[in-house]
């Protein structure tokens, strides 16, 4: 992955923080089972690695809506200001803690980005395009109907693409055996874009724009491409 987009760090102290989480799956308690829901926060405080401010942090993290196959998928925090007790409904630090943990518990990832308000503000814009978009919910693919994953952890995976990160080199960090499905996949906005296959993604959903589409080299690999409302080129 370039660092073509402008985001990427060397050495250079920043005054915020853009950081990869991860935290159980609730539903029919997947988490017990490894299964990981992936969120990015926006720590305003470079000093505030505990996480004594959490509650202010901003978060953006995918959604669904309806079933989790064939649902709407969507992206909470798309304005770029909604802070951890909002998304979670949880006001009180105390409490947001309690149903949290610490960032540490989280696994919480430092992303190595040069300019983090401007990157956050990019990340923010993809989102609200992706979730105008209204991708179809898929949680794991469904390989009978040839459906593609299509889920929150995509979202993730697509923000940090869009700022030019490989979520596989950022994945946040687990003390045991923690998994996500989604992360292959790349999701498209409704602008014109030339969106190319590489590093571990082998899956794009385009947008509404008038897409070219590359696919890589490998004899082996097998690509994966949805059109989307425009006029698409592979």
């Amino acid at each position: 992955m370039s660092a073509e987009f402008g985001f990427v760090a060397g050495v250079l102290e920043v005054m915020s923080k853009i950081r990869i989480e991860r935290f159980p799956i609730q539903v029919k308690n997947l988490g017990k089972f490894g299964a990981d829901h992936l969120w990015v926060t926006f720590q305003q405080d470079e000093l505030d690695d505990a996480g004594d401010t959490q509650h202010r942090w901003y978060v953006m993290e995918g959604t669904v809506a309806g079933s989790s196959l064939g649902g709407i998928l969507g992206v909470d925090g798309a304005d770029g200001r909604t802070s951890l007790a909002d998304a979670n409904d949880i006001l009180d630090p105390v409490a947001l803690r309690a149903h949290l943990g610490s960032p540490a518990s989280r696994g919480s990832l430092v992303l190595p980005l040069l300019d983090t308000f401007n990157a956050w503000s990019a990340m923010a814009a993809i989102a609200r395009d992706i979730d105008r978009l209204e991708y179809p919910y898929y949680a794991t693919s469904g390989s009978a109907l040839s459906l593609p994953i299509s889920n929150s952890t995509s979202v993730i995976s697509s923000l940090l693409y869009y700022v030019g990160l490989d979520i596989q080199n950022h994945r946040p960090q687990a003390a045991f055996y923690r998994f996500t499905a989604g992360t292959h996949t790349l999701l498209g906005t409704s602008d014109d874009q030339s969106l190319s296959l590489g590093g571990h993604y082998d899956t794009i959903l385009s947008g509404d724009g008038d897409d070219k589409l590359e696919g890589r080299d490998g004899l082996l690999e097998t690509d994966k491409f949805y059109g989307g409302f425009g006029n698409d080129q592979v």
